[in-house]
């Protein structure tokens, strides 16, 4: 399984305080540039450098990690062009992410 730990601290003097369980998977990833975020449906699409797209939809399970802090998906509202690293579980056509790691 997957799992993010929640922490504070820094360097080695690190303490976990929660742990939230992402699945067995299967995961997969894309690194990118955001070039398409709709609020009302909560899907963002990413472009990577090879220039293929995908779209992704944003929903209450996912966990961001914008560098400064760690927060739900709901709050989650990315600017075109922000570089991200999407980690997201297939099923059919439809993309779900899991867990962004954001950097503006």
């Amino acid at each position: 399984n997957y799992v993010v730990v929640y922490y504070y601290g820094y360097d080695n003097d690190r303490t976990a305080v929660a742990v939230k369980d992402l699945g067995a998977g299967p995961f997969q990833m894309i690194e990118g540039t955001v070039v398409n975020f709709d609020k009302h449906a909560r899907t963002m699409t990413v472009k990577d450098d090879a220039g293929k797209s995908e779209t992704f939809g944003l929903d209450d399970h996912l966990v961001v990690d914008s560098g400064l802090s760690v927060s739900g998906g709901r709050g989650y509202d990315p600017h075109k062009g922000y570089h991200v690293v999407v980690t997201y579980a297939k099923a059919g056509d439809k993309n779900s992410a899991i867990f962004i790691r954001s950097r503006e």
